[in-house]
């Protein structure tokens, strides 16, 4: 069963998929998570809400990452069947609850990634402000600006 598990990682990590959706995924999360800060400053200067929920909001964003981890793993499961490569795989396995326990296995671990580096960009995303007077460049800094309209 090990060798089963290691030959679905090596079929998961090979090509462009598992990079391609994290990217996408973590540049959906900047984009939600700016949006978000965006219309937090509005809401924050007409007293609509507090800095806390605000910061929630934020974070909270970047958990669309987890989406791009069940597409990862969609992929990564119906890949062989559009090539036709299944039937190999169930005989090479020994079964098809053997290789069903492997690819969940798998699709388990790599979620367990794209969590963790959702988490990673979630914790720092609140951080990523320019709270204070600081000269802006490219506009007002208020303190849900993002660290890139700062001059640092």
């Amino acid at each position: 069963m090990r060798n089963l598990i290691a030959a679905e990682w090596l079929k998961a990590r090979t090509g462009a998929a598992w990079w391609s959706l994290a990217l996408t995924g973590v540049l959906l999360g900047v984009m939600a998570g700016s949006g978000f800060a965006a219309s937090a400053e509005k809401d924050l200067a007409a007293g609509l809400t507090t800095i806390e929920a605000a910061t929630d909001e934020t974070v909270r964003s970047w958990f669309t990452l987890l989406l791009f981890a069940a597409l990862f793993t969609g992929v990564h499961v119906t890949r062989e069947y559009a090539s036709g490569t299944i039937g190999r795989s169930v005989l090479l396995s020994g079964g098809r609850s053997r290789l069903l326990a492997a690819k969940l296995t798998v699709g388990t671990a790599a979620g367990l990634l794209y969590a963790l580096l959702a988490v990673a960009c979630a914790a720092v995303s609140p951080g990523c402000s320019c709270p204070g007077p600081d000269t802006p460049r490219y506009g007002p800094v208020t303190p849900l600006s993002p660290c890139w309209v700062c001059s640092r």
